[in-house]
């Protein structure tokens, strides 16, 4: 039952918002879009036979496709790169091994769980302190006196903690630099998991495509062959080793080279989008007026005059912080939140001022 209920939470939509757009489609599309191309291979090889292989007079067309299954099977190519019927040993041929199609399945559980990592690492460092933030908040369903309560201990808070919220920001950019770092990683294990075939596959699959060329050889085929051979071997009635090789329909990669064409082009997108959400985060970081920018769009009846005060006198942090939390609230809410804080930053500031001037008299 905990299994079940983690994977809900992992699929449910949280109601709290504790990220962005862009972190939601690595932890949450692109696992769902791994996991059910996962449960569609790994269904695949129940549903009907995922390998066809032309039986031996010695034994059942079951035993040989069991075999070339646990086994493997593989290619051989001429020197054009076309799969030829050539005996694997002759001259000017290429052997090439396939044993990938076994742990697809397994390797796909290990993408969804790589993408949904950084999300973890977040919740951790995050303590469920955003939700404690805008609790009862998020609609405008309190009586007056709760809402003036709590936003008071929301004003206390921030006032309190103010400054100390560049290190809520600096995690969550350094979350969102592995989400980056993690789907550039993705590339790499692919491409080594499918013999160095994955970085052009897209490509090429496209080029094929928009070719005229009725000779053209398929790209996905090279990587995802339907026709491959396997070896039997065996003692024969002299004691010496004897083999033989087996034609096998590989039909299983069918649904594996289109899985995989859909996966080449989602990494791709995600991979742009997320240097797009990187590049903006060092621009946030090193231009302040952003913050102020993005805050007064997340809070747009909140006044102008009020958001540019918070923006002088807090941190980076603080400013991104308050903008998290106008994603929950209720935009009423937060409109006096941000006069609150203002308010009370403006109190603080004249209290220090005539401290320091009654000190000067003194003095």
């Amino acid at each position: 039952m905990d299994v079940v209920s983690s994977a809900k939470s992992m699929f449910k939509k949280s109601v709290v918002h504790i990220d962005n757009f862009i972190c939601e489609l690595h932890y949450r599309v692109t696992v769902i879009i791994v996991v059910t191309a996962c449960a569609i291979i790994s269904a695949s090889q129940y549903i009907g036979s995922p390998i066809e292989c032309i039986g031996h007079v010695k034994w059942s067309s079951s035993y040989v496709n069991t075999h070339c299954w646990l086994s493997h099977t593989y290619s051989v190519l001429d020197k054009d790169g076309k799969i030829t019927q050539t005996h694997k040993e002759a001259a000017g041929v290429t052997v090439v091994n396939h044993a990938y199609y076994q742990w697809m399945p397994f390797y796909l559980v290990f993408v969804a769980t790589s993408f949904y990592l950084p999300r973890l690492l977040w919740k951790n460092w995050e303590g469920g302190l955003m939700k404690c933030m805008v609790s009862g908040l998020e609609d405008r369903n309190l009586k007056d006196d709760d809402v003036v309560d709590k936003l008071e201990t929301r004003v206390r808070y921030f006032t309190n903690k103010k400054t100390s919220h560049n290190g809520y920001l600096a995690r969550f950019c350094v979350c969102e630099l592995l989400y980056l770092i993690n789907v550039i990683l993705q590339f790499v294990l692919f491409d080594k998991f499918l013999g160095g075939k994955f970085f052009s596959y897209g490509t090429d699959a496209m080029s094929y495509f928009q070719d005229t060329n009725p000779l053209a050889i398929n790209p996905m085929e090279k990587v995802f062959p339907l026709t491959t051979s396997c070896d039997m071997t065996w003692g024969g009635v002299t004691g010496e080793k004897e083999e033989t090789s087996q034609q096998c329909l590989l039909s299983q990669n069918i649904i594996n080279d289109k899985i995989t064409l859909i996966l080449w082009f989602w990494f791709v997108i995600l991979t742009t989008v997320t240097c797009c959400s990187v590049l903006y985060r060092f621009a946030y970081c090193l231009v302040p007026t952003l913050a102020a920018i993005r805050l007064k769009g997340n809070s747009p009846l909140s006044k102008e005059s009020s958001v540019n005060y918070i923006k002088h006198h807090c941190t980076l942090g603080d400013c991104w912080f308050l903008q998290q939390m106008s994603k929950n609230m209720h935009s009423e809410y937060m409109v006096m939140l941000i006069s609150q804080i203002q308010e009370h930053l403006s109190a603080s500031r004249d209290d220090s001022d005539n401290n320091e001037s009654l000190l000067d008299t003194k003095c």
